[in-house]
């Protein structure tokens, strides 16, 4: 997890301040405390916090091409990379680092902003051509890393965070009124508004070409472009395990130590066994958290750490940690959600990092492997749905 941060006057008289860049940059220390960079030219500025997870000698950021056109601030990992650089290689570029940043510095190069088909991964990232005069700001498919951005007809700041933004002193921090009904209807601020008036989320898939005519928005994915296919029962199950053993394969590339969030659920548990047929004979390092009181997903855990004989971690939540944690959540939440298993997740966050740096989860997935017994209860109600004329 990085933090990126980039600032662009639309009048190319107007400089930025090196500064007011280094102080954006660094509210967002804790996403990326091992190093941080900043590019400056004229009326545009770029920030970086970086937390090392691959090639952690070279990485640094912000990264150029040879010449210095290029300039980009990155946060993510592109699962794909090194396939990448192979083509890139073989069409005469030359790297100098391992890490996956440059990839997008010489595959924008050779395809243009169509590069982004190339990648397979999670990412937010900031790119300035000098040449063109323009900021190619973009998030991944997904959504799942954060970026926002507020415009006016003076000047645009994207960034990984809000506070970043409002730490400019460009920026009010106002209540944005119209999303409140949708907060408390279900539970968060759905993209692209926030919380924050006049800041806005970058919607998954979505990219932004930013220069001196304005901004132009564009989608370059969307989930409901996929097209469906009507195969064997038996075929998807295959397809299934193939593509889970493959996904995890690849976010397994790490020059730091790898674990795993353990809920005892089907899509953690699917994730673990992934990771144990792939590192054996090593064993994985799971954490779990658990409750004295009340629901706790601790046994299911515990059943799936002994099958696969994982290095296995447990954290016990007391109220008053619950509690006392609201607040923190809070700083880093930046807009308020109806979360309660958040809090849950940062302990178990500061407990798996004395171990470990990138951890896997089976976030997101609950939806695919009917994970909770809501999903069951729903296929029911659908069929009773059906019955109805």
């Amino acid at each position: 997890m990085c933090g990126i941060f980039s600032i662009y006057y639309f009048d190319r008289s107007c400089p930025v301040y090196p500064q007011m860049i280094r102080d954006a940059t660094d509210t967002m220390y804790h996403r990326g405390p091992d190093d941080s960079g900043y590019f400056f030219k004229k009326n545009v500025g770029l920030g970086h916090r970086r937390l090392s997870i691959i090639d952690l000698s070279s990485g640094h950021q912000p990264m150029t091409n040879e010449d210095g056109n290029i300039v980009v601030v990155y946060n993510g990992e592109i699962y794909n990379y090194k396939e990448i650089k192979s083509e890139l290689v073989s069409r005469g570029h030359i790297f100098r680092t391992d890490c996956d940043t440059e990839v997008i510095v010489h595959a924008y190069e050779e395809w243009g902003t169509d590069c982004l088909h190339q990648f397979n991964g999670m990412f937010a990232f900031t790119l300035w051509d000098n040449r063109s005069k323009k900021l190619w700001v973009v998030r991944d498919r997904i959504g799942i890393k954060p970026l926002y951005y507020y415009v006016d007809k003076n000047v645009f700041i994207c960034a990984s965070e809000i506070k970043a933004i409002l730490k400019t002193g460009l920026v009010r921090s106002e209540l944005n009124e119209n999303v409140l009904d949708a907060y408390f209807s279900v539970g968060y601020v759905p993209g692209p508004e926030t919380m924050f008036k006049g800041i806005r989320k970058i919607l998954p898939g979505h990219s932004l070409l930013v220069s001196e005519e304005g901004i132009h928005e564009h989608e370059y994915w969307d989930f409901a472009d996929i097209e469906q296919e009507a195969i064997e029962e038996s075929e998807a199950f295959e397809r299934v395990d193939s593509l889970l053993f493959d996904c995890v394969g690849k976010r397994l590339v790490s020059d730091v130590p790898l674990g795993a969030f353990l809920s005892g659920g089907l899509d953690s548990s699917l994730v673990v066994a992934s990771m144990s047929r792939l590192v054996a004979p090593q064993p994985v390092n799971t954490f779990t958290v658990a409750y004295d009181h009340g629901y706790s997903e601790h046994d299911y855990a515990k059943v799936v750490a002994e099958k696969f004989n994982t290095n296995h971690h447990v954290f016990y939540l007391e109220p008053d940690g619950f509690q006392d944690s609201i607040k923190t959540l809070l700083n880093f939440a930046e807009e308020p959600i109806v979360e309660p298993a958040a809090i849950a997740l940062y302990h178990i966050a500061k407990l798996a990092r004395e171990n470990a740096i990138v951890l896997l989860s089976g976030e997101g997935s609950d939806e695919v492997f009917a994970g909770y017994y809501l999903y069951n209860f729903m296929a029911h109600l659908e069929k009773a749905r059906r019955l109805i004329p």
